[in-house]
């Protein structure tokens, strides 16, 4: 559900899922070809709420090689 500024409305964060993608460090972001729900799930990671960051990010490196999606969960409930 969008509110009038077409953004989503986000009630509750439990509802987000977040997403880690690896990309190669010499890739331009607008050249990545990651653009679908499922490509994020087969090429990407999600991350547990419960881990730390560290987890996942354990060093520089994998930060600067990692982008991070958010999933939105959809609902039909009118506001």
């Amino acid at each position: 559900m969008k509110n009038k500024n077409n953004k989503p409305n986000i009630n509750n964060y439990n509802d987000l899922k977040l997403w880690k993608v690896d990309i190669n460090l010499s890739d331009n972001l607008k050249d990545i070809d990651i653009i679908t729900e499922e490509q994020i799930k087969n090429k990407g990671e999600e991350l547990v709420t419960i881990n730390y960051f560290k987890k996942y990010f354990p060093n520089q490196d994998a930060v600067d090689k990692s982008l991070i999606f958010i999933q939105v969960s959809t609902t039909t409930e009118n506001m």
